[in-house]
């Protein structure tokens, strides 16, 4: 990457090594580029022969300007003006933003320290070897122009770890346009800037109540050979969610605040939803015979406890994720979201909350083979601690916030696991 194309074209100019490596890794298009030989005459002396040199320029024009050198025969870029090279020079696949002269006012061109140090040869001879030695700092690039903006360094910069850590450039205009209105808006600061970890713990400071993963362990069945052995049953940890802290998350979430998103009946909203009560939406899970079924259930056994009573129906999802691009590890999310949403509304990944991350239903480390139905068992026991806790809400309901349109109420959760989706499959529950 280079904060300029013209200084780019010059860089490649001096170093085909630097060419062919900027080819390899596909920084510059290869193609698309007609290379003029453009020649420069040195006059020494008045009596003396032209002494030309010949150098390719990438240039869509048969002739291109010429290029002036210094006593050590490096080309020095001229100030960033129209008069430098044609716009067809530049390069064709990317669109530059041009500089104001406001924006970018070079300093007086001042003596390079090499130039300062080192005698050129005399004019009056063509004996180039004649020069001293002379001293470059450990900064000092042979290549740089003879002025340079230090605005640009913090671009590179953030093009740089943009680029190692593989994402596009366009991320580095996202954050420089959310750093300019930070800035505009006064909350831009030094002290302001962290690191991910530190901002995350910032974070959970402001919200206490978000529910954070808990590691649970449990013990795998053993392979017959295990058995044998009289060895003990493997262990595996993997983590867990509170239930009740994910739904109260998505409970508190603005999409309860419009009554489109929602399957209720606007006349009876706090009941007990009856089917095809709701006039804006059809052939909802919450019309099926399943949710209606459970309606029945809790009339016939009316609550005693003076608290408003809600029924919630629980939809969740299973299915194997692939973590990396071969598809060696792997993870299996259990997650959910409520029946009380439309289905448009529920094909949104944000409006689904992650219950657990179970793990797989065979240990690597046993080689051999389980007992008909181990790994079946294992992953039964997986569920069991990540539903723990659900089933304990089941028997003990607790009181939640919800958020129906314009009304908010605290009701008597009543939870239903109404269906689950594995494997392109609906698998329905009587839970």
């Amino acid at each position: 990457m280079f904060a300029s194309k013209r200084y780019l074209t010059t860089h490649l100019q001096q170093s085909q090594k630097c060419l062919d490596a900027m080819t390899n890794i596909g920084a510059i298009p290869t193609t698309n580029h007609t290379y003029a030989n453009v020649h420069t005459k040195n006059h020494p002396k008045e009596s003396s022969p032209p002494i030309e040199t010949s150098f390719l320029v990438p240039c869509n024009d048969v002739m291109a300007p010429l290029v002036p050198t210094n006593a050590y025969g490096d080309m020095i870029v001229a100030p960033d003006d129209s008069s430098s090279y044609g716009n067809d020079c530049l390069d064709p696949y990317e669109e530059e933003e041009e500089d104001t002269e406001e924006d970018f006012l070079p300093p007086p061109p001042t003596p390079s320290p090499r130039m300062d140090t080192c005698t050129a040869a005399p004019p009056d001879t063509e004996d180039t070897n004649n020069c001293s030695p002379c001293t470059i700092h450990p900064q000092e690039s042979l290549n740089m122009p003879l002025y340079s903006d230090k605005r640009i360094i913090p671009m590179l910069r953030m093009m740089s770890i943009v680029r190692k850590r593989s994402a596009p450039l366009i991320v580095v205009d996202e954050i420089a346009s959310a750093l300019k209105e930070e800035w505009q808006m006064g909350r831009l600061s030094g002290t302001n800037l962290s690191t991910d970890r530190t901002a995350i713990k910032r974070i959970k400071k402001m919200f206490p109540t978000l529910p954070v993963p808990i590691s649970v362990t449990i013990n795998h069945e053993r392979t017959i050979q295990e058995i044998r052995a009289g060895v003990e049953r493997p262990s595996i940890s993997f983590p867990i969610f509170s239930f009740l802290g994910q739904l109260n998350d998505l409970l508190s979430d603005h999409v309860f605040s419009q009554m489109d998103n929602l399957v209720i009946d606007p006349s009876n909203r706090w009941g007990h939803y009856q089917r095809n009560s709701c006039p804006h939406l059809c052939d909802e899970i919450q019309d099926g015979d399943c949710f209606q079924h459970i309606v029945q259930s809790v009339e016939s056994n009316p609550s005693t406890l003076g608290i408003k009573e809600f029924i919630f129906g629980i939809q969740s999802y299973v299915d194997k994720t692939g973590t990396d691009a071969l598809q060696r590890t792997s993870v299996e999310p259990l997650v959910f979201t409520l029946t009380l949403l439309s289905n448009q509304i529920r094909n949104q990944p944000k409006y689904w909350r992650v219950l657990a991350l179970l793990p797989s239903s065979s240990s690597k480390k046993q080689l051999k083979k389980y007992v008909f139905g181990g790994p079946v068992r294992n992953y039964h026991v997986a569920l069991k601690a990540a539903l723990e806790e659900f089933i304990f809400l089941q028997q003990h309901p607790p009181i939640v916030q919800l958020r129906l349109g314009d009304q908010v109420q605290r009701v008597r959760a009543r939870l239903f696991w109404i269906n689950i989706i594995a494997d392109a499959m609906d698998l329905p529950t009587n839970n």
